[in-house]
């Protein structure tokens, strides 16, 4: 039980440290970063790939994002089972 925690602790702090650095997060593969900076015009300005690092983070985001509510879910299921059989539900 005290690793579950443990595990919980780390993850969470992990995350937060992921948060507090958001410019450390550059997701764009070799060749998105290859379109991007292929399509600027003569003043540097990007037309397409302006928001492609963002999306990029968006699409990486949502799968996180659902595994985190079903581990919710699960532990929430845990918490329950286990204040039931304190209090004899």
């Amino acid at each position: 039980m005290k690793f579950s925690y443990k595990l919980l602790f780390t993850l969470i702090i992990a995350a937060f440290i992921m948060m507090a650095l958001p410019e450390a997060a550059d997701a764009q593969c070799a060749m998105c970063k290859a379109v991007a900076e292929s399509n600027q015009n003569a003043k540097g300005e990007q037309h397409f790939g302006a928001n492609l690092n963002n999306a990029i983070l968006y699409l990486m985001a949502v799968p996180y994002v659902v595994l985190t509510f079903l581990a919710f879910l699960f532990f929430k299921k845990e918490i329950m089972a286990k204040v039931g059989k304190v209090f004899n539900f």
